[in-house]
């Protein structure tokens, strides 16, 4: 595994360097412009995850499903992911999903300290984002590496066959989507103990 791990990294270094950037630098942004943004649209979005959470802490779950939705939106991340990766402009459609991704995240950080405060905020943090996102994003960086791979594939002359070249792509998406799969469950567990931190304050 340490081998396969250290060889993926050194033949995809470029790629896996700016999927990084373009992460970081969407994480970093999203985190910045929360500041930035009117009371009223900071309001809009406090009150969307304050919404979502009295939600499952009344209903205990039954109206939400937070796996079911997890591996719907995220079939559609990878559709929309593979579906850009045969058109010419691959990698700069790909990049930008990738930005778009990580920036949803980082203006989710804010929210929750606006409504947890700080020490119960970093508690949350941990178990919303942190633990998750252990599995997540190297799932999520795996997809989008593998995709921009797959479409330089697509376009040189190669003697492999386009099938055996889709097969084994398919089979890098079944790895990716049952990682994301695994820290979804994960968010789905850790979330009961987010929903007794807000029922206490």
């Amino acid at each position: 595994m340490k081998e396969y791990l250290e060889k993926y990294i050194k033949e995809n270094y470029k790629i896996l360097k700016i999927t990084c950037i373009c992460f970081i630098i969407g994480l970093v942004v999203g985190m910045i412009l929360y500041l930035f943004v009117s009371d009223g649209i900071k309001n809009e979005f406090t009150m969307t995850l304050k919404n979502t959470l009295e939600l499952s802490k009344s209903s205990n779950f039954e109206n939400i499903n937070i796996i079911k939705n997890g591996v719907i939106s995220n079939a559609i991340l990878l559709f929309m992911i593979y579906f850009c990766s045969i058109t010419l402009a691959a990698p700069v459609l790909i990049s930008m999903i990738t930005f778009f991704k990580s920036f949803s995240i980082g203006i989710y950080i804010p929210i929750i300290f606006n409504i947890f405060g700080i020490s119960n905020g970093l508690l949350v943090l941990l178990l919303l984002l942190i633990i998750p996102n252990i599995l997540y994003i190297p799932a999520f960086i795996f997809s989008v590496t593998n995709a921009i791979k797959f479409h330089y594939l697509l376009f040189e002359e190669s003697e492999t066959s386009m099938i055996f070249k889709c097969l084994k792509e398919f089979i890098f998406v079944l790895i990716s989507f049952s990682m994301m799969i695994l820290s979804i469950v994960v968010e789905q567990l850790l979330t009961t103990s987010v929903i007794g931190i807000y029922g206490a304050l």
